[in-house]
């Protein structure tokens, strides 16, 4: 029971890295081009 609390620990931490990562390579791609438009 301990185990599998851990695991299931692991798996939720995993997906929140996971999320956190792409929303921050959404938001790049957002201002990268928003800076392209601004430049054109």
């Amino acid at each position: 029971m301990r185990q599998h609390s851990v695991y299931r620990y692991l798996t939720c931490m995993a997906i929140a890295d996971t999320v956190l990562l792409y929303i921050g390579l959404l938001r790049e791609l957002l201002l990268s081009s928003s800076f392209h438009l601004h430049i054109q």
